[in-house]
C-alpha cells in the first residue's frame, strides 16, 4: 500500500473486490492464486492484483499466450488488448473503459508465476501505470516455481 502510494500518489487502502473488479479477481485458469484490491482516497483508484503459481516457467508462459488462457479472463471482463509490453518472460497489454473511466491492465509472466494488474484513477496515469507493472511483476516472482533469480 505503501509503495503503491509511493508511486501513484495518494493514500491506499485494501478493500474488497466489487463489480468489475471481481472478475480480475477470479481463478487465472486453474493455479493456484490469490488477489488483492486497493482503493484510493482520490475518486476512481484502484488497483486489483492476482497472482497465480503455476508447476513450471513454461506454463506460466503458456497461460499467457495461449488462445483460452489468462489473457481470456481480461477478455471476458471486456477488456481490449493492446499489445505486449515487453514485461517478464511473456506479457499482453489491455484497456477497457468502464463508467467512463478508463482501466489498464497487463498480463505477465514470470519465474513460473502470471500476474493480472488492473488499474484506474491516478493508477492508469501514463509514467504510474508503467511503474506500477515493474513493482508488481518483482513482487509477483516470489510466487514462481523457483522464487525470485
Amino acid at each position: 500500500m505503501q509503495t503503491v502510494g509511493a508511486v501513484a500518489g495518494g493514500s491506499w487502502s485494501p478493500a474488497d473486490p466489487a463489480g468489475d473488479d471481481t472478475c480480475l479477481a477470479a481463478d487465472q485458469g486453474g493455479a493456484p492464486s490469490r488477489s488483492v484490491v486497493l482503493a484510493a482516497d482520490d475518486p476512481g483508484g484502484r488497483l486489483v492484483q492476482s497472482v497465480a503459481t503455476w508447476p513450471t516457467a513454461k506454463a506460466a508462459r503458456a497461460a499467457v499466450l495461449a488462445v483460452g488462457s489468462v489473457v481470456s479472463v481480461l477478455e471476458a471482463c471486456g477488456f481490449t488488448a493492446t499489445g505486449d509490453p515487453r514485461l517478464g518472460e511473456a506479457s499482453a497489454s489491455f484497456d477497457r473503459t468502464v463508467d467512463g473511466a478508463q482501466q489498464q491492465a497487463v498480463v505477465i509472466a514470470v519465474e513460473g508465476a502470471t500476474l493480472i494488474l488492473a488499474g484506474s484513477g491516478s493508477a492508469a496515469a501514463p509514467g504510474v501505470w508503467e511503474s506500477l507493472a515493474d513493482v508488481a511483476m518483482g513482487s509477483a516472482c516470489a510466487a514462481g516455481v523457483h522464487g525470485c533469480h
